[in-house]
């Protein structure tokens, strides 16, 4: 059998032909860079889906980065600071500033939310005593935010709640320990109001 050298090269080029057609598909980029998800408050929910930007890192979460309702309701995913006073004190322990820096940290990264700081107190005491001690409270945190990390004012509202919403049970040196304490909520700047 005879093969002739124009049929050789011209079933050789279309071979080449048709496996440069298989190689080119896979190897052109896209032009589009690789999605990267960047999730700002560690809740597992990137920030291009998450609705409330701002959950605490131990916060049990939905797929939109809000906690799970029903959770709240039984005490779990509280947005507690790890800010407790010690018995009659309005005075930030030093030990809590990290904390609260990192509270300053986060609302640094988005200007357009606001916190809003719920003071509280153990049950012992008159409750109208409690209830201006628990925002003494609130404001000693605000003014750390203010003052010593640079939070605009307009962005940090301080309430108190006195003795009501305790987390812990006052019967006992360490619940009333707990219950010293400022909580936090986070709103946007035109929800605040």
């Amino acid at each position: 059998m005879k093969i002739s050298r124009h049929s050789c090269i011209g079933s050789l080029s279309i071979l080449l032909l048709a496996l440069s057609g298989c190689a080119g598909q896979g190897d052109k980029p896209s032009g589009e860079p690789p999605r990267i998800c960047v999730d700002g408050d560690n809740d597992g929910v990137c920030d291009t889906a998450d609705r409330c930007p701002l959950t605490p890192a131990n916060l049990v979460v939905d797929t939109f980065g809000c906690p799970e309702p029903g959770l709240a309701a039984k005490g779990v995913g509280r947005n507690r600071l790890e800010v407790h006073f010690a018995n009659d004190s309005t005075s930030v322990r030093s030990e809590d500033y990290p904390e609260i820096e990192r509270l300053a940290s986060r609302l640094k990264a988005r200007p357009d939310v606001a916190v809003i700081l719920k003071g509280y107190t153990d049950d012992r005491g008159a409750e109208a005593y409690n209830r201006k001690l628990s925002e003494r409270r609130a404001a000693a945190v605000s003014d750390v935010l203010v003052k010593r990390y640079g939070i605009e004012k307009e962005r940090v509202t301080a309430i108190g709640y006195g003795e009501s919403h305790p987390v812990a049970d006052n019967a006992t040196s360490e619940g009333r320990d707990l219950n010293r304490r400022v909580e936090l909520e986070f709103r946007t700047l035109d929800a605040r109001e």
